[in-house]
């Protein structure tokens, strides 16, 4: 029988007691077991317990996934995700304005950002619609550029829309004819700070943000004259198209997650929906990481799979890799000639 004790614990720091916890005649060194039984069976039990549910934490979910719910669309929208954000970006890097943005030097894109701008500025004072003056104030930029201003503004709706998917704000915009702009300190923060948010919506969100906030003058023109300093335009512009994918493609992930019956917002219908599947797939399970909302999903299984996948601090998730390796390219542009093939063949900027 262990050793129990009913007496009060010393505080040796200051010599204060207190009754001991748990019930009277509990062990003295595990005082919540039942009264006069012996703990090491009640230790194990715990201890095993503790041990099976770090396990779960921390054990990549793909193959548990695959073999308990092979059909779930968390797998086939996960990889659908990744996919999209390669294929954007090999077409957007291969289209011609984009090749011939990329032959001009910073200065040039720095001289047509602000004519762009001031005359956009300036028709608009005028009493010009908001329409017609970007119109004509974009028709006096040359054709790569052009489409270079117009495929942003096409993007706005559309990240609109992704950012009220994942309950976060909206990207901020101005009107003006828009180029990406990234200070050397926010630069920073988009490779070096985002990174460790886990949540990858709010991650999107925070990267995103970090161009808004480059934004305090009208131009970067302007901004280098007040003695800002800015990444390379080029650069600045294919990062920004980067998160733009990742917002949109994100959002249409919890879409669809929603949609197929994978996500819910009310835990009762998430309860519902796990009826249909085995019990070895687990209880319903609360999910991070999809934004500015936690949704319950109908598996643990699927749950701990997105939850992993999604995380960008996790070294083992795809999403986690593909983000260290933006932002490798992002701190050395330099490494784009390197003769990698799957990751460096676009040259991006």
């Amino acid at each position: 029988m262990p050793y129990v004790t009913g007496t009060a614990r010393v505080n040796e720091s200051n010599g204060g007691a207190a009754p001991p916890r748990g019930p009277r005649g509990a062990s003295m060194f595990a005082p919540n077991t039942p009264p006069r039984s012996n703990p090491l069976p009640i230790w194990a039990q715990r201890y095993t317990a503790k041990f099976r549910s770090w396990w779960q934490e921390k054990l990549p979910r793909s193959w548990e996934i695959v073999r308990k719910v092979p059909e779930s669309p968390a797998i086939t929208e996960h990889q659908r995700l990744l996919e999209a954000e390669l294929s954007y970006m090999n077409e957007f890097t291969n289209k011609p304005w984009w090749q011939a943005i990329r032959r001009r030097t910073e200065q040039e894109i720095i001289d047509l950002e602000h004519k762009a701008v001031t005359t956009y500025r300036g028709l608009l004072f005028s009493g010009t619609p908001r329409e017609t003056a970007w119109a004509q104030a974009v028709a006096q930029m040359p054709p790569d550029f052009q489409a270079l201003l117009q495929h942003r503004e096409s993007r706005v709706p559309i990240e609109r829309w992704a950012a009220g998917q994942l309950a976060v704000d909206a990207p901020a915009y101005t009107g003006d004819p828009y180029l990406a702009r990234l200070t050397n300190e926010e630069g920073k923060a988009v490779v070096d700070l985002h990174p460790q948010i886990a949540n990858w919506g709010r991650h999107i969100r925070q990267s995103i943000g970090s161009f808004d906030k480059s934004r305090v003058h009208a131009t970067m023109k302007e901004g280098i004259q007040n003695g800002t300093q800015y990444e390379a335009p080029s650069l600045a512009a294919f990062v920004r198209e980067l998160y733009s994918t990742r917002l949109e493609h994100t959002g249409r992930m919890l879409q669809k997650l929603k949609q197929e019956g994978v996500l819910f917002d009310d835990k009762a219908k998430a309860i519902a929906a796990s009826r249909a599947l085995p019990k070895s797939a687990g209880p319903v399970t609360l999910v991070r990481g999809l934004g500015g909302k936690d949704y319950w999903a109908r598996t643990r299984v699927e749950a701990q799979f997105l939850a992993q996948n999604l995380n960008t601090t996790n070294s083992s998730g795809a999403i986690g890799k593909l983000v260290r390796v933006a932002n490798a390219f992002a701190r050395n542009p330099n490494l784009l000639y390197n003769p990698l093939p799957h990751a460096t063949k676009n040259h991006g900027f």
